[in-house]
């Protein structure tokens, strides 16, 4: 008995955390959650998630770049700013297998492009779909999954940069963001 409650607890956490990874993040609760539709500052948003992340050292971990409530866009060209002496980025995926990216919800395909500066510390990220029916795709979804190793240091915080993004539609007019909310790792030793 004790053995088939376990199964059926590991199997109910299985699924939700699988739920939770196909949905757009929560922010901690207060009263400006830009996420939150009943609050009337809500509006749209670039998210790194998720926002809090606890890892163990030198652990390999994963953030996704998420839009929320966005008018309809065909392209992004972001910069992600980071520690380059806490961490190393080990691999940036755009979502086009299995056509996991928000900007692919119209068919078509992804022209991408991404540079880690280590000097600075900041990933540059662009991406743009083509042939899309229509190319210009509205709402909330993933745009890209950067995987991450830990180095040193804690708590750290990863920025997205509100110059250095710039989200355009179709006919290549720049498309507005409310919102730009990072993510704090915490390393557990």
């Amino acid at each position: 008995m004790k053995n088939l409650l376990h199964i059926i607890l590991s199997v109910s956490a299985i699924i939700t955390l699988h739920m939770a990874c196909e949905k757009i993040p929560d922010r901690p609760e207060n009263p400006d959650n830009p996420l939150d539709p009943n609050n009337p500052k809500s509006g749209s948003a670039f998210i790194l998630s998720p926002t809090k992340l606890t890892i163990e050292a030198s652990e390999q971990f994963q953030l996704e770049l998420w839009v929320s409530n966005v008018d309809p866009i065909a392209g992004i060209s972001s910069k992600i700013y980071f520690n380059n002496v806490s961490f190393n980025v080990d691999s940036i995926d755009f979502l086009m297998v299995n056509s996991e990216s928000f900007l692919l919800q119209n068919g078509g395909e992804l022209l991408t492009f991404s540079q880690v500066n280590y000097d600075s510390g900041f990933i540059s990220l662009d991406c743009a779909v083509v042939e899309g029916s229509p190319r210009d795709v509205a709402g909330t979804g993933k745009v890209v999954r950067i995987i991450f190793t830990h180095k040193s240091g804690s708590p750290i915080k990863l920025e997205i940069s509100q110059e250095g993004t710039i989200l355009r539609n179709s006919r290549n007019e720049a498309v507005y963001i409310d919102n730009f909310i990072g993510s704090e790792v915490t390393i557990k030793y």
